[in-house]
């Protein structure tokens, strides 16, 4: 496989990452307008500077598309997915259905903790001192932007509401 069909098909995979982001973004704007005033700020804040970014992502990704497609010979280049690359975007989905996972059992916070020390520790091999350092702290910088700087409450977890009901009753 030549030089330019390789980076073609590595463009047609980036663009169907961004298309797919682009979904899941304007699925999170449909649930967030229901929302109270308060609980909308956080998606707005995060969601449009994010929707902004994906958008020149995915229009330098076309633009970089027409301009290798039409520099090409040899016509229109076939999409062909190599196992490893469907094997490497399956695990990317996997990671990301774990971390929506954590995210409803173990809150935002415990999701996010849990999920940068599972991630370091076993996919990076990073040693143990290490996940928990990074875990701790971007967990710590996520509440205090999002608790305290922003007033945005943060949903607790299914755990937390199991225990709290289990307490109090």
């Amino acid at each position: 496989m030549d030089v330019k069909t390789k980076e073609i098909r590595t463009l047609y995979f980036d663009l169907l990452f961004c298309l797919f982001l682009i979904l899941l973004l304007v699925v999170f704007f449909i649930a967030a307008k229901d929302y109270s005033w308060a609980s909308r700020r956080a998606p707005f804040v995060i969601m449009v500077p994010m929707v902004l970014m994906v958008a020149g992502q995915t229009w330098a990704v076309i633009v970089k598309l027409r301009r290798l497609r039409s520099a090409q010979s040899t016509g229109m280049a076939t999409l062909k997915l190599d196992p490893r690359d469907v094997t490497k975007a399956s695990q990317i989905l996997i990671w990301l259905v774990l971390l929506l996972v954590f995210f409803y059992v173990a809150g935002h916070l415990g999701g996010t903790a849990l999920f940068l020390f599972v991630f370091l520790r076993f996919v990076s091999r990073e040693s143990l001192r290490t996940a928990v350092f990074v875990a701790i702290g971007v967990t710590a910088s996520v509440y205090v932007l999002f608790e305290r700087i922003l007033l945005i409450s943060l949903y607790e977890g299914w755990v937390f509401y199991f225990i709290s009901d289990w307490f109090y009753s």
